[in-house]
């Protein structure tokens, strides 16, 4: 049997890709931790094997890190495509590409939303750190007949396993992976937002043996915070930035087996020692934030009492997002305890 069996060959699989597309230049950042959103509404090119144009909407997501990029020569570069034969996909995968070369951002997205043609349309996202995890909306199924697999969670803190954890035969929703990490590292980071279903509110009570203005301040102070705050055993924390005010941001991104997973979110609300709120988002799997809220209550000079409040949590995995939080809180603790 032929390798190719619908007249497409790999000349036209690989159509496009070895154009020189015209440089994107930056300008200087001055600013961290914030997101940029670039739209080309009328993006158009041709289908590399008939000839007919396809029209969609692009679109560029990205945190910058050291450069933005310039808009005129993006429009320069996008209008490169207008007459160039190449399929979709490779389409947002070309300007991923290109933007990541030349702005090296934290992370970017590129949608390409293209109209429909025969009845049918095409949405193709490509994301920067690249990862092989399974789509948001992709379900992949397994054999009915398959037992349920066993795997160990291990502790936040020395990652010495405790009693194996049955889990479901059925692969990992978008949804989960942020629980898989869990398990397996375990993350102590909550889920990402759901995208269908209920959503619930995930309560979590701590008690820290420590002032309330110590404990406040933790959550506040970057050089202490990476400890605990979405860090995992095995990971590597290779940013932790934070800008304590009301509308300020943090970012951190914890390296787990090669792959950075970057939590950012910006505050809210804040009454030190007493209450925080904030917004928080694993932009890798979730293109919205949940809202976390930390309530702080002083019982004595050497006693605090902490309520974490996590709203927006699909109900299905309202348990496994308890046990990030409470591990996540048992890790502070620890943290602050040795330190004294």
């Amino acid at each position: 049997m032929s390798e190719h069996t619908t007249g497409y060959t790999d000349d036209h699989a690989k159509a496009g890709l070895d154009v020189k597309f015209p440089a994107i230049e930056t300008w200087r950042n001055q600013f961290r931790a914030y997101e940029i959103s670039i739209d080309d509404p009328e993006f158009t090119s041709v289908c590399p094997k008939t000839g007919l144009p396809d029209f969609g909407v692009l679109t560029i997501r990205y945190m910058p890190k050291e450069k933005c990029l310039e808009l005129k020569s993006l429009k320069e570069y996008l209008f490169t495509y207008r007459n160039l034969g190449i399929f979709q996909e490779n389409i947002a995968n070309q300007v991923l590409d290109d933007v990541v070369k030349a702005a090296d951002p934290v992370w970017c997205e590129v949608k390409g939303d293209f109209r429909p043609r025969g009845g049918i349309s095409t949405v193709v996202v490509a994301r920067y750190p690249r990862s092989e995890a399974a789509p948001w909306s992709e379900k992949p199924q397994v054999a009915a007949s398959e037992k349920p697999k066993m795997e160990k969670v291990a502790t936040p803190i020395d990652s010495k396993p405790v009693a194996p954890k049955p889990v479901a035969s059925t692969l990992p929703d978008s949804n989960s992976i942020m629980l898989q990490m869990m398990a397996e590292k375990p993350a102590i980071a909550p889920v990402p937002v759901a995208t269908s279903g209920e959503r619930v509110d995930v309560i979590i009570h701590h008690r820290f043996l420590l002032p309330c203005e110590t404990v406040y301040g933790a959550f506040l102070d970057a050089d202490v915070a990476r400890k605990f705050m979405f860090a995992t055993p095995d990971g590597e924390m290779v940013v932790a930035e934070i800008e304590p005010r009301v509308g300020g941001s943090f970012t951190f991104v914890d390296r787990r087996d090669g792959v950075d997973v970057m939590h950012v979110g910006e505050y809210l609300e804040m009454q030190p020692p007493k209450r925080m709120v904030f917004s928080f988002m694993v932009p890798q799997y979730a293109s919205e934030s949940t809202t976390v809220a930390l309530d702080f209550v002083w019982k004595n000079t050497s006693v605090c009492d902490v309520m974490l409040r996590h709203s927006g949590v699909a109900r299905e995995f309202k348990e496994q997002t308890a046990i990030g939080w409470k591990e996540m809180l048992k890790a502070a603790d620890e943290v602050l305890t040795a330190k004294g």
